[in-house]
C-alpha cells in the first residue's frame, strides 16, 4: 500500500503542471451556456449594499480541526482516492454587468484529479465561519451555475457554484465524500479586502478594452486593457477569457483564456499587471463568429489563494 501511495504521489505531481495548464488555458463543453449575469440576475432582489472597506489581517494558519460534517476527512488523502483535491477556489467575485441590480457576490470552485468521474463522487460540501454550510451539486452545471463542467478537451472533473452574496472572512473547507466512503477535505483562509474593489470602482470609467467590436483573426487575436496600477492603483493580476456569443459576459461554451496559474509555479510573478493577452493559433483557431471576451483581475495568481475577483464588462468582436 505504501508504494501504491508513493506511485500515486509521484504521477500526481508530474501530472498537476499539465491538468492546471489544462484547467486555466482551456475550459467549455457545457451542453448550454449558462452565464453569470443571467442567473444573478434572475435573483430578483437587491441584496446588501457594499461592505465597508478595511485592512486585511494577516491571513491565519489553516485550520487543522475539520468543520463538522467533514471531521472524518483525511487531508487530500490517503487512500484509493489519494490526491484527490487540485486545489479549491473560494473567493467573493463582482461582476461589473449593467444588467445586474446587485453585482457583489461569490464562488466556489473544485479542482479533482482528472481520472475521477461524476459516478464515484456522493457528495460535495463546504463548510465555514459560524456554521456556513454549502452543496455543490454533483450534476451538470445549469443555468443555476451551480454544479460540475466536464470539457471534451479536458479531461478533468471542475465544479463550480457562484453565490448570489459575498462570503465572509475565515477558514472554509472543501469536503468531498466519494461512494466508496472516503472523505477528503481542502481547507483555505479566505482574507475580506475592499482595496482593489474599491480603487476598481473609483477608476472604472477610465478603463479601456481593446478590441471592444469589429473584427479580429480566430488565428491571432490581441486584447488589450487598463492595469489598475497603470492608474495609481494596487498591484493585481489578470487573466483574460474568451468564449462563443455575444454576452455581457464569458460565458462556458468554448470557454478559452490564459494560463497564469500554471504560469505562477515557475514564474511567481505570472499575470502581476499585465495588460495584453495573445488567444489564438494557426493550430487552434478560436471558433469563427461572434466572441465575448472578459478579463478578470485577481489578488493573486494561486488558485488556493484568490480572495477577490473583479470581472469587468465584457468585449464583443467577431473572429474570421
Amino acid at each position: 500500500m505504501a508504494s501504491l501511495h508513493l506511485t500515486r504521489r509521484l504521477a500526481r505531481r508530474a501530472y498537476s503542471v499539465t491538468l492546471v495548464f489544462m484547467l486555466t488555458g482551456c475550459m467549455g463543453g457545457a451542453a448550454s451556456d449558462p452565464n453569470p449575469d443571467t442567473y444573478l440576475r434572475e435573483q430578483g432582489e437587491v441584496l446588501s449594499a457594499l461592505r465597508p472597506a478595511g485592512q486585511a489581517p494577516e491571513a491565519p494558519a489553516t485550520p487543522s480541526v475539520q468543520p463538522r460534517g467533514c471531521e472524518g476527512a483525511e487531508a487530500n488523502g490517503p487512500g484509493f482516492y489519494l490526491g484527490s483535491i487540485l486545489s479549491f477556489v473560494a473567493a467573493n467575485t463582482y461582476h461589473d454587468e449593467a444588467s445586474l441590480a446587485e453585482k457583489r457576490n461569490s464562488k466556489f470552485e473544485a479542482f479533482l484529479w482528472p481520472t475521477i468521474t461524476p459516478s464515484q463522487v456522493k457528495s460535495v460540501m463546504v463548510y465555514g465561519p459560524d456554521d456556513f454550510t454549502f452543496e455543490i451539486h454533483n450534476a451538470p452545471m445549469a443555468e443555476d451555475l451551480n454544479g460540475y463542467v466536464q470539457n471534451p478537451r479536458l479531461p478533468a472533473l471542475w465544479y463550480q457554484a457562484i453565490l448570489p452574496t459575498e462570503l465572509r472572512g475565515g477558514a472554509y473547507t472543501l469536503c468531498m465524500t466519494y461512494t466508496n466512503g472516503e472523505q477528503h477535505s481542502y481547507s483555505r483562509v479566505l482574507v475580506v479586502n475592499d482595496a482593489l474593489l474599491r480603487f476598481y470602482l473609483e477608476h472604472r470609467a477610465e478603463l479601456t478594452f481593446r478590441p471592444n467590436r469589429g473584427t479580429s483573426s480566430a488565428a491571432d487575436t490581441v486584447l488589450t486593457w487598463s492595469t489598475l496600477r497603470e492608474l495609481g492603483g494596487p498591484d493585481a493580476y489578470y487573466n483574460a477569457w474568451i468564449s462563443s456569443g455575444t454576452h455581457e459576459s464569458i460565458g462556458l461554451l468554448n470557454l478559452r483564456g490564459d494560463n497564469i496559474f500554471v504560469a505562477a509555479l515557475l514564474d511567481p510573478r505570472a499575470g502581476l499587471n499585465v495588460g495584453k493577452s495573445r488567444l489564438g493559433s494557426v493550430f487552434d483557431p478560436l471558433p469563427v463568429g461572434p466572441l465575448t471576451w472578459q478579463v478578470e483581475i485577481l489578488d493573486s495568481n494561486r488558485l488556493d489563494g484568490v480572495n477577490q475577483i473583479i470581472f469587468p464588462p465584457g468585449q464583443n468582436l467577431v473572429a474570421k
